[in-house]
């Protein structure tokens, strides 16, 4: 009997024990970083010239730098070297000291090739390794430099706001909304450029470049989605954080989508911030707040289910409405069905211009063949001629 009581208390007591390391471990390991920085930083530094900032943050972000990963917030300074990743529904919002804004989109890995943003001469480098991100540019003088490098080009700007979608081992989509964006193989060869409200499709290893014009998707996309250029370099900025319940809402600020379930960012003390939160099966929550005037800088709005009724009135509306996976199936379809119909183009225009060369080239031997003919004619006459003469000469010379 003392033996069985003591098994019984060794065996609790290990079940207790395994509880305490396996509470221990899943705290450790599967606790998320942003979890762990949840609050705001204290004090913001100012940027200064050749420094770009974090100015927003929706979801987890990762930056890489000396073999260490680092979860940054509002505020954080990127450097040179910086690998910045975008994990699935989340953005990062970068801001270049006086030059640009970039909006890096979800799913996406950005390297910072060089920094050097705010002075005479700015020269800011990034490669996009995969995803999307949308940039908003000042105009740049003659002496300033701002490219993106993805799958082989280059995609250097001059002042405008446009997007780069890149995935490996697919075509790069850049969308230009405004301003000009030149395209150059990596050995800075020119392969052309794209203006205001152009797009074009660009295949990894080829250099043709045909441009198409924007459709209304394209132009509702940088309507919602592009940077918002921020003063980093005034030191008045207030942190705020956003976050609603439940998990996965899309959150708009003055009718931008700026990030899923929570946004920590940095605003302008007296701009009127509207801000819109939706989630499918629940009802809109929405709201009006002014950061230096918040008693709080940390917002949370809670949206209420809708009722059976105005679930399936929803459900049956969403249902006649395109998924985005059938928005983006449509829209690759229209790019292939666009570049189908250029290479259909182009080898029509190769096939005819064969016909009018081969055309040439029967014309050519026909006129040959005729010459030849004449020649041989010709030969023939002056042959005769010539016999013709010698038959009078030797008539003349027997008289």
């Amino acid at each position: 009997m003392k033996q069985f009581v003591k098994s019984t208390a060794f065996f609790l007591a290990g079940l207790v024990l395994a509880g305490v390391i396996l509470y221990l471990y899943s705290s450790t390991v599967f606790n998320s970083p942003a979890e762990e920085n949840a609050s705001l930083p204290e004090t913001f530094l100012p940027a200064r010239p050749g420094e770009a900032l974090i100015t927003a943050i929706s979801g987890e972000v990762f930056i890489i730098r000396d073999d260490q990963i680092i979860t940054p917030l509002p505020g954080d300074k990127v450097r040179e070297g910086d690998i910045i990743k975008v994990v699935d529904d989340s953005i990062c919002q970068i801001r270049f000291a006086g030059t640009a804004s970039v909006n890096i989109r979800s799913n996406t890995l950005v390297r910072i090739q060089k920094l050097l943003s705010g002075t005479k001469d700015a020269d800011i480098r990034t490669e996009l390794l995969t995803g999307s991100m949308i940039y908003k540019v000042e105009e740049l003088q003659d002496s300033e430099n701002l490219q993106i490098l993805a799958q082989g080009k280059i995609y250097r700007v001059e002042g405008t706001e446009f997007m780069v979608q890149s995935l490996p081992g697919m075509a790069t989509v850049v969308s230009v909304l405004d301003g000009k964006v030149a395209v150059l193989t990596q050995n800075e060869e020119s392969i052309g450029a794209l203006t205001a409200r152009e797009k074009a499709s660009l295949i990894p290893g080829e250099t043709d470049l045909t441009a198409t014009a924007f459709t209304e998707e394209d132009t509702g996309l940088f309507a919602s989605q592009s940077p918002v250029a921020i003063p980093v370099q005034d030191e008045n900025l207030v942190f705020m954080e956003i976050t609603t319940v439940p998990a996965g809402t899309q959150i708009y600020i003055n009718g931008r989508l700026n990030g899923y379930s929570r946004i920590r960012g940095l605003f302008m003390p007296e701009q009127e911030l509207s801000i819109l939160v939706r989630k499918r099966g629940y009802q809109d929550g929405s709201t009006t707040v002014i950061p230096g005037e918040a008693e709080n800088r940390i917002l949370r709005i809670e949206l209420k289910p809708l009722g059976l009724e105005d679930t399936v009135g929803e459900e049956t509306r969403k249902a006649s409405e395109p998924t985005v996976l059938q928005i983006l199936e449509e829209k690759h379809r229209k790019e292939m069905a666009e570049m189908r119909t250029s290479f259909t183009q182009r080898l029509s225009a190769a096939e005819k211009q064969a016909e009018d060369l081969q055309r040439s080239e029967n014309f050519l031997a026909t006129e040959n063949m005729t010459l030849e003919e004449e020649l041989a004619r010709s030969r023939e006459e002056t042959s005769k001629l010539r016999e013709l003469i010698r038959q009078i000469q030797d008539l003349a010379g027997e008289e």
